[in-house]
């Protein structure tokens, strides 16, 4: 199983900045950041860049791809 977490809101409070500033700078609304931070939402990769632009990021350090490991009797079904 794939999940996308984020450190957009650490990111965001670390620069004392609100959800209000960061849509003004990015032109994302609020609610929509808001559902990116708290993962109901991954943002598509431009909206993704212009977050870690404005968060003096980098689209990388921004968001984490994390797997699990796969149950081996699925491994070895793909076989």
């Amino acid at each position: 199983m794939v999940r996308i977490s984020n450190t957009i809101r650490e990111r965001r409070n670390s620069l004392n900045l609100t959800l209000l500033d960061l849509s003004k700078l990015t032109g994302i609304p609020v609610p929509t950041i808001s559902r990116f931070e708290r993962g109901i939402m991954t943002p598509v990769v431009y909206k993704a860049q212009m977050l870690a632009k404005a968060l003096g990021t980098t689209v990388e350090e921004l968001f984490v791809i994390e797997t699990g490991s796969i149950p081996e009797q699925t491994r070895s079904s793909q076989n």
